[in-house]
């Protein structure tokens, strides 16, 4: 198996908390943000309304952390 497969193996079981996970999602959510504003004159409006949408999910996350 390659690193991608070995990464996200459902065979090996990974102890994170709710809290843990919930970081690693903000995090995640933070990089495609500042990706898709590197990238706003690429966009079209499906990638600005799905922007918007992240902005929403990224303070529910702050407001349980």
């Amino acid at each position: 198996m390659c690193y991608l497969c070995l990464k996200d193996d459902i065979f090996v079981e990974r102890r994170l908390s709710d809290a843990q996970l919930l970081r690693e999602r903000a995090a995640h959510i933070k990089s495609m943000i500042r990706e898709a504003e590197e990238n706003k004159e690429r966009m079209c409006y499906v990638g600005d309304a799905a922007v918007e949408l992240l902005k929403k999910e990224q303070y529910e996350i702050a407001k349980k952390l």
